[in-house]
């Protein structure tokens, strides 16, 4: 079983910190990792993602490389799984853009996917 605690911080019913397990931990770890930039984080510098300007980039022209780059720093950073990546939506009058991932557990016979959205 795979559990750590919940981002954001929460307190459960019990007054204890909140955790998350299995999937969602995996699910937990990979917004992280896509969400941060290298060097982002002082004391986890190697943690994230290359520091691609993402919302400034023509993504038609770079979406294989921002995918690539995304599954890359997955499979690299969270090695209890196996990742995907694929883009779902290109960038949008919000500025986001919406990528699907998909994974397979290594100590499981699970696969599982979730969306997550980057600015």
């Amino acid at each position: 079983m795979i559990s750590g605690l919940k981002f954001p911080v929460q307190i459960n019913t019990m007054g204890r910190f909140a955790i998350v397990e299995d999937d969602d931990k995996i699910k937990q770890n990979a917004r992280a990792i896509i969400n941060t930039r290298i060097k982002e984080r002082y004391y986890e510098p190697t943690m994230g993602r290359s520091d691609v300007r993402i919302l400034f980039s023509n993504i038609m022209s770079n979406s294989a490389f921002v995918v690539n780059m995304l599954k890359e720093a997955l499979n690299e950073q969270e090695p209890r799984a196996v990742f995907n990546v694929s883009l779902i939506e290109e960038l949008g009058l919000d500025g986001k853009i919406v990528f699907g991932i998909t994974y397979q557990r290594i100590d499981k016979e699970s696969v599982g996917s979730f969306d997550v959205e980057v600015l």
